[in-house]
């Protein structure tokens, strides 16, 4: 459920900003994220950069026939917008005054958190147990380009669990067997598990918004060619649409091709690969094998 370097060239965090012009020089050194002024700081120009990309998406969206493409591009935009309201999205402002550990908010908003120890080879990642986005302290979503797709794939991850949540409130078990899945009881739990709809879901949303900075030239793409390893990264990104163009047409379908490859992709990398069906009653998780 993370950000993960499946589609990424290895991430440097010490590139420059490449937009500091608009947007600011703020710290990223461990102490910043330490101080709640600091991290609001953070959170806030993220969420800045999110109302401008979101305002030029919108833009280019509108000769779009379809929807779902428009529904699928702007609404994690749109959910950072609404989070932005909630005081508490900063963690270490939740965590003021308390000795126990903090409680979840419940949807539509969420935490932010920059841990002093991240783990494995996550840029980011969202955690659905304690509603949490957590970054990579080399990250900076309100400056670097790249570091924002990154971060909005994980507010992606954000909506999938809002779904979840609330279409199955008044279904105790439904919820209780979500809740099992997410702490590993009752599947084999080796820490690195990945639900297969929700990867495809996070990474055609990447895919797409690369293709629409590029084509409709938004202002991400200046950042973008100004840093080294986003330039790589975006290349990476085009070969992967080249071999699925269908990311680049008016449509929010996503080709089974794609789907196969990468559950190819994840079980290389080590996943235990889950996916889910709803009969209506409950969720159901059954394990897929690995390829």
């Amino acid at each position: 459920m993370g950000a993960l370097f499946l589609l990424r060239m290895p991430k440097k965090s010490s590139r420059r900003p490449s937009d500091p012009e608009r947007f600011g020089a703020l710290s990223t050194s461990p102490s910043c994220f330490q101080k709640i002024d600091g991290m609001e700081q953070y959170i806030c120009r993220f969420e800045a950069r999110c109302a401008q990309v979101r305002a030029e998406l919108a833009e280019c969206l509108e000769g779009y026939r379809s929807e779902g493409l428009k529904r699928a591009v702007l609404s994690p935009f749109d959910l950072v917008a609404q989070n932005s309201t909630q005081p508490n999205r900063n963690v270490l402002r939740a965590k003021e005054g308390k000795t126990s550990s903090v409680p979840p908010l419940p949807p539509p908003h969420f935490h932010y958190d920059v841990p002093q120890v991240f783990r494995r080879n996550l840029i980011a990642s969202y955690t659905p147990a304690t509603r949490t986005i957590d970054m990579g302290q080399g990250m900076d979503p309100g400056v670097r380009p790249m570091d924002m797709l990154y971060a909005i794939h994980e507010v992606r991850h954000v909506e999938q669990d809002n779904d979840v949540r609330t279409q199955w409130r008044n279904n105790p078990q439904a919820m209780q067997n979500y809740k099992n899945f997410l702490n590993g009881k009752g599947v084999l739990d080796g820490g690195k598990k990945i639900i297969q709809t929700n990867e495809v879901g996070t990474y055609a949303l990447e895919l797409r918004l690369n293709h629409l900075i590029f084509k409709h030239r938004l202002s991400l793409m200046k950042g973008m060619l100004a840093d080294n390893s986003a330039v790589r990264q975006y290349l990476q990104y085009e070969q992967i649409l080249d071999r699925f163009p269908a990311f680049r047409e008016d449509t929010d379908e996503i080709p089974p091709a794609f789907i196969s490859w990468l559950r190819t992709m994840m079980s290389e990398n080590g996943y235990d690969i889950y996916d889910y069906t709803d009969n209506g009653v409950e969720i159901v998780y059954r394990r897929l094998e690995n390829r």
